[in-house]
């Protein structure tokens, strides 16, 4: 006989302990009628009679351990490897709709905007920028992803090995009322082996997977700055790459991980409310 069907027969079995002759509403009858139908039972009562009737309830749920772990897992390890490339699937083309909407590889040649209140002399902007580049945006790599049927996990590790970013040329001008300011920059910023990781607690209702709880651990492994940043009010000239430079290069990392508890539970808040749209 094939574990299938011993599974299914142990069922029954502790099925016949726990029925109360024809009595249609014990819980024995009832299982019986679901394990005859080959889906899970949940079921409870109250012992409050005698011993043989104790010994009874021992013995099916001793024969109901056994059924369970007779019963096939084959359709709960497809289910689970469904539920995998889904998942796998959905970041996979995440990864090719930023390309195909030109975000990555991105290139800005030349964009420039003006802004002016009427007459012209009491507020004027004007900016430009020249060369714009990103790379590596959509580079997603899946280190792992795994559903548990059982507990409803979903847990995940993505990474992003390298996105840099770099402009050519940049400057912009300022007027209001009677004071004057320009500031011209250029430079790169590259970020390597951005990283998150966790899991999302999802459950199964009428209107489909909602998510439910997600804990996550984001880090970034390096941060690299190399800015020009020169910025003119009136007579004075400030030269501001160098201090953004160092906070970039020195300080920010600290700083992320100095509030890394508050960052991840942002994030998990982002993905909860972003996974529930669908």
């Amino acid at each position: 006989m094939s574990t299938k069907r011993d599974g299914y027969q142990l069922l029954l079995s502790a099925a016949d302990l726990l029925s109360d002759g024809e009595n249609s509403r014990t819980p024995g009858h009832l299982m019986k009628r679901s394990a005859a139908r080959a889906a899970p039972c949940v079921f409870t009562w109250e012992v409050t009679t005698g011993t043989d009737h104790k010994m009874k309830v021992i013995a099916a749920l001793a024969l109901l351990v056994a059924a369970i772990s007779a019963l096939p897992s084959t359709q709960i390890d497809e289910r689970n490897a469904r539920l995998d490339i889904i998942v796998i699937d959905y970041i996979t083309k995440l990864g090719e709709a930023i390309r195909a909407r030109g975000l990555d590889p991105f290139h800005l040649r030349r964009e420039s905007t003006s802004i002016a209140l009427p007459g012209g002399r009491i507020f004027k902007m004007a900016g430009l920028v020249e060369d714009v580049k990103l790379d590596g945006l959509s580079n997603i790599v899946i280190n792992s992803v795994n559903f548990d049927a059982f507990s409803g996990i979903v847990s995940f590790d993505l990474q992003m090995p390298s996105i840099v970013g770099s402009v050519g040329h940049a400057s912009g001008a300022l007027q209001f009322f009677n004071q004057n300011a320009e500031a011209e920059g250029s430079g790169r910023l590259a970020v390597t082996n951005a990283r998150v990781s966790g899991f999302v607690s999802v459950a199964f209702g009428i209107a489909g997977v909602v998510a439910t709880d997600a804990h996550i651990l984001a880090s970034i492994e390096n941060i690299e700055s190399d800015i020009s940043l020169h910025l003119q009010v009136g007579h004075r000239d400030y030269d501001l790459g160098q201090y953004l430079n160092s906070f970039l290069n020195d300080h920010l990392l600290p700083r992320l991980e100095a509030f890394q508890n508050e960052i991840n539970q942002l994030i998990a808040i982002y993905l909860l409310r972003n996974i529930n749209r669908f």
